[in-house]
């Protein structure tokens, strides 16, 4: 078998139907942050209305004090006006400090409106990473129904058949590569001699009693070789 080719497909209808609906829930979260921004847009400009209305009670509250003050004033002094009116612009002044208030608290109520959004917004944000998340292991799932070879060779005791089913950790087959490596360690002293290209014989060897494979390597006084099979011979050609 060539690098990349398919050995075995796993049914995967309930996978893609998991990535699918992962697909939706992330479709659905980013339509949820575009509610809330378009939401938060339109509450900032009903906030600069409600600031607009309530400088304009502002102003008006004003008058109505000057005038309330005014005609109390005169009526004090008797030189023009009289009680009534005095008590009619205090009257005024005091619907006008009323619609102040209720223009102040209007603001403050569309600003909390924004505070709202802007904590539904971090939600759903959050929500959003979540289904990302959800979505890539639903691909990562999906992508396990197809079995390729990382490199070329040979498929042998293959156990399946088309239709069988298949328990999750059960060996299906065994894949042998054409090209095999043998990874040996020696110590940088045990280099000095070595070459690309003379044979490499794996084996049990003593040294002093001891076996060489079984010896410790420590630390960076060790260095690592790989060693590719050609035919029935092994020879180093990377150090």
């Amino acid at each position: 078998m060539a690098a990349g080719q398919v050995i075995a497909r796993i049914d995967d209808r309930t996978y893609r139907a998991a990535l699918d609906q992962a697909n939706a829930q992330v479709v659905a979260a980013q339509a949820n942050i575009e509610t809330v921004n378009a939401q938060t847009n339109v509450q900032q400009a009903q906030i600069a209305a409600d600031q607009a209305q309530l400088a304009q009670q502002q102003a008006a509250l004003v008058f109505a004090q000057q005038q309330a003050a005014r005609y109390q004033y005169l009526a004090q002094t008797q030189l023009a006006g009289s009680v009534q009116n005095a008590q009619q612009y205090t009257s005024q002044l005091h619907q006008q400090q009323a619609a102040v208030d209720s223009a102040q608290a209007t603001l403050k109520l569309a600003q909390r409106q924004v505070e709202a959004l802007t904590a539904q917004r971090d939600s759903d944000v959050a929500s959003l990473t979540q289904t990302k998340a959800q979505r890539e292991q639903a691909q990562l799932n999906l992508s396990y129904t197809t079995v390729t070879a990382d490199q070329p060779g040979r498929v042998v005791q293959l156990t399946v058949a088309v239709g069988q089913y298949a328990q999750p950790g059960t060996n299906l087959t065994m894949f042998v590569p054409d090209d095999i490596w043998v990874w040996a360690n020696f110590k940088e002293t045990q280099l000095d001699e070595m070459r690309p290209g003379p044979r490499a014989v794996p084996g049990r060897r003593r040294h002093d009693g001891d076996d060489v494979r079984r010896r410790p390597v420590i630390g960076q006084s060790a260095a690592q070789i790989s060693a590719r099979r050609r035919s029935d011979d092994h020879r180093v050609v990377d150090v």
